[in-house]
């Protein structure tokens, strides 16, 4: 029983690899340097109580970067 827990886990640990390499290869970093503009995403964490529109717009911006 040792040894099929041993290779499930090698299995699982293998699998859990390729994943993160695939889902690795969609990620990008971006670097952003003071003066720039971007635009700010406001989750909904942040919005007062009831103060949350579904259909309000969420994105700020162009906010410049300090």
């Amino acid at each position: 029983m040792r040894v099929v827990h041993e290779k499930v886990y090698q299995r699982l640990e293998s699998k859990a690899e390729a994943y993160k390499k695939d889902v690795d290869k969609c990620q990008h970093e971006f670097i952003f340097e003071p003066g720039d503009f971007v635009w700010a995403y406001w989750p909904l964490e942040c919005h007062p109580i009831r103060g949350y529109n579904k259909l309000s717009d969420r994105k700020l911006g162009p906010v410049e970067v300090l």
